[in-house]
Parts: structure tokens; C-alpha cells; sequence
């Protein structure tokens, strides 16, 4: 599996959608918007995961912070 740590602070239309696969078709298993400011852990269900970033308006807030990991994870 693949797993993705995420911290988040967007603006206004910003978003980004992680989806369970190798591509903008694969199921979506999460979306993330203005609203979030931080979450903890995603997990894909294979060796796959696809993300779809929109950050047009970035330059007011945090931004994003990821971190990948493959195969087990530890903390």
C-alpha cells in the first residue's frame, strides 16, 4: 500500500483530491478544501495512489505539507 501524511491550510476554490489508484478515474478517498486545516494519515488499498492538486489561490495561506511513505508505516 501507499500512505500520504497531510497537513493542509487552502484558500478559496484551492483543493485536493487523493484518489485509490493510478489516476484521475480511480475511486477518491478523500477531497480536501478551505475548511481543512490539517489530517492525519492516508492509506491506499494497492501499490497506487493519484493526487490532484488545484492551488490557484496559495499565495494567502500555508500551503501544503505531504509526506509519503510505501509498505509499512511507523510514527
Amino acid at each position: 500500500f501507499v500512505s500520504i501524511d497531510i497537513k493542509v491550510d487552502l484558500c478559496c476554490e484551492d483543493y485536493i483530491k487523493v484518489h485509490d489508484g493510478d489516476g484521475p478515474n480511480s475511486g477518491v478517498l478523500l477531497t480536501l478544501g478551505k475548511d481543512t486545516m490539517t489530517l492525519d494519515t492516508v492509506i491506499s488499498s494497492g501499490h497506487q495512489m493519484y493526487l490532484h492538486m488545484s492551488l490557484q489561490q496559495h499565495w494567502t495561506c500555508t500551503g501544503v505539507l505531504m509526506k509519503y511513505y510505501q509498505g509499512m508505516l511507523y510514527h
